[in-house]
C-alpha cells in the first residue's frame, strides 16, 4: 500500500482534501464532478446518514433532516435536531470527515499515515478539542491541527520563493468564518507572529443570504401567499436559495446576475447588478480588513514590511475583496487560482513525514486505526436505529431518557462509537428513562435543543440561523438591499428573507417539541395536591421544606422559572410560556411564542421580557398574558434576555448587545463585540458585563458606552456579580473574576475539582463542582470560605437571602447556609433537575426534568414570604419618542467606585479601561448558574 499524507480543509460550505505522496501535493476529487463537497449531512429516517452532495439532493425535499454550516456550532453544547435525532455539531462533523477519509482511501488502495486537519486560527482550546473529538469518533489515525492561515502560507510558499524572515498576511475568507494572520517565514516553515485575529460569523453564506434579502426586497408583497405546508414550495424555495448562490458567484466574472424566482403562482427573474452586491456587503469586508489591522498590531509588524497579503477561501474570489485589501495596506495581494483549495493543498504538504516530526506541530496521537471501511457507496453511514448508541455532549445538562447529547455515529461495520471517557449511555428508545427517541435537551444558555444555533429548520437548511427584516426594512434601521445602502450588513451580517422566514419558523416550531411521554397528569398545567407526594427527610439534623404545590407543565423548562410576589413563569422546550399562580399553582395563562422561547428570570417594569429563536423580543403583560410589544433585533438572540431596570438586554449570535426599554420596547442602543454572545449578561452598580465568543468580558454603560474590555478565556457559565466583582466559570475549570468599574482582573478563582457552574450572593461566589460538591469564595481575595462535599453528578444553583439554594442530581433540593455551607432544608422530589431553581429567599421553584414544577417554603427563619401584588412598573409613564429620545438623559450615569486598591493584571489577561466611571451605590440583582 502506498504510503502518504491527507490534508483536509474543513469548511463551513464546501469541505476539501488533498494528499502528499513523497512530497507530490494533488488533490482529491470528493464530489462527483468537483473537487470539494458540500459540508452537508442529512438523516434518513431509516437511520442512514447522508453526507455531501447526498445529502444536498434528499435535504432539498426534506429540510428538516438536513444539517448544514455545523462547522460554526463546533462548541456549542446544545445539539442540532435531524427529524427527531438530536446531534452534536462535532458528531456531524465526523461523519463528514468519514466520508471524505473513506473516500481518499478508496481511490488510494488505503488510509493515510498521517492527517493534517485545519482549523479557524481564533479557535480556543475547547473548540480544537471537539474537533479532535470528531477525528476520534471518525476513526481516524495520527491528526495534526493546523490553523487555516498557516496552511495557507505553506501553499502560497510551495507556488512561490519565500526568503526565511520574510512576513506575509494571510486573508482567509471562507464560507463561514474570517480569519487573519501574520506569518514569518523560518528555516522550518512558518510561525504565526502575535495573535490571529478573526470574524467567526462572517464569510459566504452571509453574502449569500443578502442576495436572498435582494430578492425578497425586490418582490415585496408578491411572496404573500405561500402554502408553507406545500412541499413543492419548500423545494421551490431551496432552489432559489442554490439560485442566489449561483449569482453571486457569477459576479466575480460579471457585472450583471439574474436570479430565477420558480415559486407556484409566481415565475419571475430578479436582476442584481455588481455594484448593488458590493454596497451590500461592503461594510462586512471592512470588518475583516480592521481584523488584519488588529492582526497586524498583535504582531508588531507594520504594513510596509509585508512581503504580500495572500487571500485564501473561495469567498476572496470577490473582486471587491482584493481591491479593498489592495487599498488598505498598499501590497501586493496574491490570490491562487483555486482559492477554494488553497488551505487543503497547504494542510496536505504540511502531512508530509518532514511537518509531520516537527517539533511546533501539535501532533495528536489518535488511537489505533482500524481496518479500512468495507467497499461501498462513500456518502452512506448506518446509524442503528434501537437501541440509539451512547450519547454526551460536553457541559450539557441531561433531561430524562437522553444525556442532553446527540446520537453518536458508529464505526464502520456497524460498531457503535465509543463516548469520551465518563460519558454516560443514554437509554435505549422507549425505555422507562425517557421518552421515545430522547427528549429535546436541556440547553444551556435558554437555547432550545434541536433548534441549531436556535435557529429553527427550513429550506435553507436546518441550521441556517434566521435573521428577518421588516418588509422591505432591514433590521437595524439600515438601508433596504439593493437601494445603494450598505450600512443594514454592518449591524447584521446574515439577513433570511423576511417573507421566506415563516417556512423555517413553522418547520422549526415542529421540530422543537419535545417527544414527551403524555401518560403523567394532565399536561395543562393542574395543581397537584402536596399530599400526592412524599418527601423523604435527609435526615434527623435537617429541616423538611415544606412542599406547597406541585404543577405538571407538560414539558420541561429551557430556564430557571421567573419568580414574582405574584406569579411563576416558566419557560417551556415547546416554545411556550406559562404563569402559574404562586400562592396555588394554578395556570393563569400559556402563550405559544415559538421555538426556544426563553423569558428573562426577573419581572421587571410590569412585563415579562422573552426571547425567541427567529431573532424576536416580546415584552408580555404578566397579569393577562397579553403580548404588549414585539421586536425584531435583527440577528439570533443567543441567549436569553436580562432585565435590570427600566432596560432590557438582548445579546446576539453575531455579537451585538442591545438595550431596549420595557415599556414598550423601544431600542435604545447596541454594542457590538467580536464574537458570539451566548450567555445572558448581568448588571452591577450600572455596569452592564457581557461575556463574547471572543473570550472577553465587555463593560458597558446604561447608555451604550463601551467601559473596558478584560480577557477572561472562554465563558462556560456567567457573567454573574458578587459585590464589587463580575465573575464568570471558564473552559478550564476555573473562575475568572473582575472589578465590574474597570475591568481590573482579581486573582483566579480554582477549587480542587473542575467548576461547573457558579452563582453570585451577597459579596460571595458560589461553585459547583463537577463531583457534586458546591463551595463559597471571596472573589476579592480568592480565598474559599467554605466547601460542602457531593456525591457525583452536576449541581444547579441560586444565590438566595441569606443562603444558597441547591438542586442536587439525586432529585433532591436543598438549602445551605451562606456563612457556614451547613444544609439548612432539604426536599427530596424523586425528580431530576437539569435546570437551576428561582428563588426570593422566601420560596424556591424548580422545574424537573419530567416537566413538574414544585413549589418549596424554607422552614421558619427564612424571610417573610412577600405579600401578593402587583409587579413593580419602574418605567416611566412617558416612553420616549424619537424626538426626544436624545435628550432623555441629561446627566451622564453614575458608576459605583470599590475603595480597594485595583490589583494588577497578570500577563494571560489584558484589560483596557475606556472611562474612569464616577462613584455611586451598587444595586443588586439575584443570579444563578
Amino acid at each position: 500500500m502506498l504510503e502518504y499524507g491527507l490534508g483536509i480543509d474543513l469548511g463551513t460550505t464546501y469541505s476539501a482534501a488533498a494528499i502528499n505522496v513523497d512530497g507530490a501535493i494533488e488533490t482529491v476529487r470528493l464530489g462527483g464532478r468537483t473537487p470539494e463537497i458540500p459540508s452537508l449531512v442529512y438523516l434518513r429516517d431509516d437511520g442512514e446518514v447522508l453526507v455531501g452532495e447526498a445529502a444536498q439532493r434528499r435535504g432539498e425535499t426534506d429540510p428538516t433532516r438536513l444539517a448544514r454550516e455545523f462547522k460554526r456550532r463546533i462548541g456549542d453544547p446544545v445539539p442540532m435536531r435531524l427529524g427527531e435525532t438530536p446531534m452534536a455539531a462535532h458528531e456531524l462533523t465526523a461523519a463528514l470527515l468519514r466520508r471524505v477519509v473513506a473516500t481518499v482511501a478508496e481511490g488510494q488502495g488505503g488510509p493515510p499515515r498521517r492527517i493534517v486537519l485545519t482549523h479557524p486560527a481564533n479557535w480556543g482550546p475547547y473548540k480544537r478539542e471537539r474537533l479532535l473529538e470528531a477525528a476520534r469518533l471518525a476513526d481516524l489515525p495520527q491528526v495534526t491541527l493546523r490553523t487555516e492561515p498557516e496552511a495557507a502560507a505553506i501553499r502560497y510558499a510551495g507556488t512561490a520563493r519565500v526568503a526565511v524572515g520574510e512576513t506575509i498576511a494571510v486573508y482567509d475568507l471562507g464560507g463561514g468564518t474570517f480569519d487573519a494572520a501574520v506569518l514569518r517565514k523560518t528555516a522550518d516553515g512558518f510561525e504565526v507572529l502575535g495573535e490571529p485575529q478573526g470574524v467567526e460569523q462572517l464569510g459566504g453564506i452571509d453574502f449569500d443570504e443578502a442576495v436572498l434579502e435582494h430578492v425578497r426586497a425586490t418582490l415585496g408583497d408578491q411572496l404573500a401567499g405561500l402554502d408553507l405546508d406545500d412541499p413543492a414550495v419548500t423545494e421551490a424555495l431551496s432552489r432559489l436559495r442554490r439560485e442566489c448562490v449561483e449569482a453571486k458567484e457569477s459576479l466575480s466574472f460579471d457585472i450583471e446576475a439574474e436570479i430565477g424566482v420558480a415559486l407556484p403562482r409566481l415565475h419571475t427573474r430578479v436582476r442584481i447588478k455588481r455594484d448593488t452586491f458590493e454596497a451590500m456587503i461592503s461594510p462586512a469586508l471592512e470588518e475583516t480588513v480592521a481584523a488584519v489591522r488588529r492582526a497586524l498590531r498583535s504582531a508588531s509588524v507594520p504594513a510596509e514590511e509585508l512581503r504580500c497579503v495572500v487571500l485564501a477561501g473561495g469567498s476572496s474570489r470577490i473582486p471587491l475583496v482584493g481591491l479593498m485589501v489592495s487599498r488598505a495596506f498598499e501590497r501586493p495581494v496574491v490570490i491562487d487560482e483555486q482559492p477554494e483549495l488553497g488551505i487543503a493543498l497547504g494542510a496536505a504538504r504540511l502531512s508530509g513525514p518532514a511537518a509531520a516530526q516537527d517539533a511546533a506541530a501539535p501532533v495528536v496521537l489518535m488511537p489505533t486505526p482500524r481496518d479500512p471501511a468495507p467497499a461501498g457507496p462513500a456518502d452512506r453511514q448506518d446509524i442503528p436505529r434501537a437501541p440509539l448508541p451512547p450519547a454526551t455532549v460536553v457541559g450539557a445538562a441531561a433531561v430524562p431518557g437522553q444525556n442532553a447529547g446527540p446520537l453518536r455515529v458508529p464505526a464502520p461495520g456497524g460498531a457503535p462509537a465509543q463516548p469520551p471517557s465518563g460519558a454516560a449511555a443514554m437509554p435505549p428508545t422507549g425505555s422507562a428513562a425517557g421518552p421515545p427517541g430522547g427528549a429535546a435537551a436541556g440547553a444551556p444558555g435558554g437555547a432550545v435543543a434541536g433548534v441549531p444555533g436556535g435557529g429553527a429548520a427550513g429550506p435553507f437548511g436546518a441550521a441556517t440561523p434566521l435573521r428577518s427584516g421588516a418588509a422591505g426594512v432591514p433590521p437595524f434601521g439600515g438601508a433596504p438591499a439593493g437601494s445603494g445602502g450598505g450600512s443594514w450588513l454592518r449591524s447584521k451580517r446574515v439577513a433570511v428573507i423576511g417573507g421566506f422566514a415563516a417556512v423555517l419558523l413553522v418547520i422549526g416550531a415542529i421540530t422543537a417539541v419535545a417527544a414527551w411521554p403524555r401518560d403523567r397528569a394532565k399536561g395543562g398545567g393542574e395543581p397537584v395536591a402536596a399530599g400526592n407526594q412524599t418527601s423523604v427527610s435527609a435526615g434527623p439534623a435537617v429541616d423538611e421544606a415544606e412542599l406547597l404545590w406541585r404543577a405538571n407543565t407538560g414539558v420541561a423548562a429551557v430556564e430557571p422559572p421567573a419568580v414574582s410576589a405574584e406569579r411563576i413563569v416558566v419557560s417551556g422546550q415547546d416554545g411556550t410560556l406559562r404563569s402559574y399562580r404562586r400562592a396555588d399553582g394554578t395556570l393563569e395563562w400559556k402563550v405559544a411564542l415559538g421555538a426556544g422561547t426563553r423569558a428573562a428570570t426577573h419581572i421587571a417594569g410590569g412585563v415579562v421580557v422573552a426571547a425567541t429563536d427567529d431573532g424576536h423580543l416580546i415584552g408580555i403583560d404578566p397579569a393577562q398574558g397579553k403580548v404588549r410589544w414585539r421586536k425584531d433585533v435583527g440577528g439570533q438572540i443567543g441567549a436569553r434576555p436580562l432585565t435590570a431596570g427600566v432596560l432590557a438586554y438582548a445579546g446576539g449570535q453575531d455579537g451585538v448587545l442591545t438595550a431596549y426599554g420595557i415599556g414598550n420596547g423601544d431600542r435604545r442602543w447596541r454594542l457590538r463585540t467580536q464574537g458570539e454572545i451566548s450567555r445572558p449578561p448581568t448588571v452591577i452598580g450600572g455596569v452592564v458585563v457581557v461575556a463574547s465568543g471572543d473570550g472577553k468580558l465587555y463593560g458597558v454603560s446604561p447608555d451604550g458606552e463601551k467601559l473596558w474590555t478584560a480577557t477572561a478565556g472562554q465563558v462556560t457559565d456567567g457573567p454573574v456579580g458578587t459585590g464589587h466583582a463580575a465573575c464568570v466559570a471558564v473552559d478550564n475549570g476555573t473562575v475568572r473574576c473582575v472589578q465590574s468599574e474597570d475591568g481590573a482582573e482579581l486573582d483566579g478563582i480554582a477549587d480542587t475539582v473542575t467548576i461547573e457552574g457558579i452563582a453570585g450572593g451577597d459579596g460571595v461566589l458560589y461553585t459547583a463542582g463537577s463531583d457534586g460538591s458546591v463551595g463559597a469564595w471571596d472573589p476579592a481575595t480568592a480565598k474559599q470560605l467554605w466547601r460542602k462535599p457531593g456525591s457525583g453528578g452536576s449541581v444547579r444553583l441560586i444565590a438566595a437571602a441569606g443562603e444558597v439554594d441547591v438542586a442536587y442530581p439525586d432529585g433532591s433540593l436543598a438549602g445551605l447556609d451562606a456563612g457556614s455551607g451547613e444544609v439548612r432544608w432539604r426536599n427530596t422530589t424523586g425528580d431530576k433537575f437539569s435546570i437551576a431553581p428561582g428563588s426570593d429567599g422566601a420560596g424556591l421553584f424548580a422545574v424537573g426534568d419530567s416537566g413538574v414544577l414544585y413549589a418549596l417554603r424554607p422552614p421558619a427563619g427564612a424571610v417573610v414570604p412577600p405579600t401578593p401584588s402587583v409587579e413593580p412598573t419602574t418605567e416611566p409613564a412617558t416612553e420616549p419618542t424619537a424626538e426626544n429620545r436624545e435628550t432623555r438623559h441629561t446627566t451622564k450615569p453614575t458608576y459605583y467606585r470599590s475603595t480597594r486598591p485595583s490589583r494588577t493584571a497578570s500577563p494571560s489577561a489584558s484589560t483596557t479601561a475606556t472611562t474612569t466611571p464616577p462613584t455611586t451605590e451598587p444595586t443588586s440583582q439575584p443570579s444563578g448558574a
